[in-house]
């Protein structure tokens, strides 16, 4: 489409597509880009098998606890554009790795999550409770006024649970059913489906079983199991975004006609940096001149600093 056509240029690529040459002296371009609406690993297979039958297409690798997708691609033969309309046709979104905007979409998650999770806890509870009377007066009889009245309670709660907390999962069948590449959502779609429409028909024709309270139960358990999952995948995200806030905003760059200060995002290979004491290094380096000792705790949790000298690699955010 015409929006993805937009991350074709230049100016829109900068930030967060990196461009070096490969052995076959091709211009070779690396971007990292943040996938939404994975639900498991099949979910990750997919894209990662599709963009891997492209041709052009040198290097997929989507890491499934932070949704971050690393893709290598020939730039005179494939356009950013197409990468993004093959996850958009998955039924998937495909947006520029941001810390600030994935940290917004992290706050945002949470919070939805939380509330569809404590829907369905409340309705489960609510529920069973109904459902111990029922369990009872299958083995000792109750009326038939009582039992109704309990039923079309059950449905109201379960109705609830389906229609708000279960809606992630069928969103997500409806997509992969729209692509036929099916993942673990569909068939758990279609349990809650079956069982909460067949407890309906037994509601309002006084079938034998209702299954109302295995619907809220289900999904309540899946809701907890990925809201656990989402929780360690945002601290690994978070972790990484603290990473990415120690990187210093300018460096100062020695030239010929006299030391000038850039951003750090202008840096370029072969640049010569300075790095006075107490200062945080900008980037990934190797020291071409002097000595001193560097902090590298908030990297590798050595409390000590290092020694360098000539020759020795530096790591970007530590400090000299």
């Amino acid at each position: 489409s015409e929006e993805f056509k937009l991350y074709d240029e230049a100016a829109i690529q900068k930030p967060f597509v990196i461009h070096t040459e490969n052995n076959q002296q091709q211009l070779e371009a690396e971007a990292i880009l943040v996938i939404s609406g994975i639900s498991c690993a099949a979910c990750a297979w997919l894209i990662e098998h599709r963009l891997q039958q492209l041709e052009h297409i040198t290097k997929v690798n989507l890491n499934l606890t932070t949704h971050r997708l690393m893709v290598s691609w020939i730039e005179s033969e494939v356009n950013l554009s197409q990468i993004f309309e093959e996850i958009h046709q998955l039924g998937y979104q495909a947006h520029p790795f941001s810390a600030t905007a994935s940290e917004q979409h992290r706050i945002q998650e949470s919070k939805t999550a939380f509330r569809r999770l404590a829907l369905a806890g409340f309705a489960t509870m609510q529920v069973m409770m109904l459902a111990v009377p029922l369990y009872v007066g299958e083995l000792r009889g109750i009326l038939e006024q009582y039992e109704i009245f309990l039923r079309s309670a059950s449905m109201l709660f379960a109705t609830v649970v389906v229609l708000y907390s279960a809606r992630p999962f069928f969103s997500a069948a409806i997509r992969d059913l729209k692509t036929r590449h099916l993942t673990m959502d569909v068939p758990v779609s279609i349990a809650i489906l079956l069982a909460y429409f067949s407890s309906v028909w037994s509601t309002f024709n006084q079938g034998p079983e209702i299954y109302f309270d295995s619907v809220c139960m289900f999904t309540f358990f899946l809701l907890t199991g990925r809201f656990f999952e989402m929780r360690a995948r945002h601290r690994m995200t978070q972790a990484g975004n603290n990473l990415l806030d120690l990187m210093p905003s300018a460096a100062t760059k020695s030239t010929p006609e006299g030391d000038i200060v850039i951003a750090s995002s202008d840096i370029q290979v072969d640049d010569l940096l300075i790095i006075k004491p107490g200062q945080q290094i900008p980037a990934d380096g190797i020291v071409e001149q002097g000595h001193s000792a560097v902090d590298e705790a908030a990297l590798t949790g050595e409390y000590l600093p290092i020694d360098k000298s000539q020759g020795d690699p530096l790591i970007g955010g530590t400090h000299n």
